[in-house]
């Protein structure tokens, strides 16, 4: 089956890791990666991930942190990852999307997919999906009230 001209045919993607949980994310969608101090002197809210994203119950510790500037709704946001693993080009062929049963349950929303690199799943996060969540907004709240 050929790809029309209108079909994306990869994406460029970031991995990262939060708690050995891999995740990736559309580089379309990040402004820029910055140092933590950056964000500081920039004066951005930033909000760790794993407030947006609940990744279990041990705590979650950052080492060489970055913060990904995502423009949302006119407002630079700055969510704060570590390290990240890897910035590649993955076929939109090799990402599934989650089964019905799967998204029906899911409490995160903008979870949308999964991609396997060396035989490993990476989550896909859409960020500006995961930014119009009603939890991630309670938190963004808090944060720029701090």
């Amino acid at each position: 089956m050929e790809e029309s001209d209108n079909e994306i045919s990869e994406i460029q993607l970031l991995v990262f890791s939060v708690m050995g949980i891999r995740f990736g994310a559309d580089m379309e969608q990040i402004d820029e990666m910055i140092e933590p101090a950056r964000a500081e002197e920039l004066q951005i809210d930033v909000v760790p991930f794993h407030e947006l994203v609940p990744v279990g119950t041990d705590s979650v510790s950052y080492t060489s942190h970055r913060v990904l500037l995502i423009d949302f709704q006119g407002q630079e946001l700055g969510i704060q990852i570590g390290l990240p693993e890897n910035i590649i080009n993955l076929p939109t062929r090799s990402i599934a999307l989650l089964p019905r049963i799967v998204e029906y349950r899911r409490k995160i929303k903008a979870i949308w997919g999964v991609a396997f690199m060396n035989d490993e799943p990476v989550l896909m996060i859409d960020f500006y999906k995961l930014l119009t969540e009603r939890d991630t907004q309670e938190a963004l709240k808090e944060v720029s009230e701090s």
